[in-house]
């Protein structure tokens, strides 16, 4: 689900439901503490492309039925904000594209603010 405030005050939720596609990809394995297995091998040819279907038959399905993708589970213990960081440093490498360095290691879900 996403969360989107408006600065007019509208909120507007954007849900999967089943005309979503779901099925697995190139993450294999990820762990807070872990890290992430990435096979870029396993992206489905042309899933970058408007109009993709998603009709390979490995793994495929309407998103928001219950099930969860192959390998995933949501047994595990809920993300909670516990501290919030705020950048040290940052340094735009190239135009548009800005690095934030917290200071540490910061496995994180992000929270972002942006206009536009």
């Amino acid at each position: 689900m996403l969360r989107l405030e408006y600065t007019s005050g509208q909120v507007e939720f954007v849900r999967t439901d089943s005309q979503w596609q779901a099925r697995s990809g190139p993450l294999t394995y990820s762990d807070v503490y872990g890290g992430e297995d990435f096979d870029a091998r396993l992206y489905p040819e042309g899933w970058d492309q408007s109009g993709f279907s998603n009709s390979s038959g490995r793994g495929d399905g309407a998103a928001g039925t219950g099930r969860s993708p192959d390998g995933l589970s949501g047994a595990g213990w809920p993300i909670r904000v516990i501290e919030s960081f705020t950048p040290v440093a940052q340094q735009e490498i190239e135009p548009g594209v800005i690095v934030y360095d917290f200071g540490q290691n910061a496995p994180l879900m992000p929270r972002l603010k942006v206009a536009g």
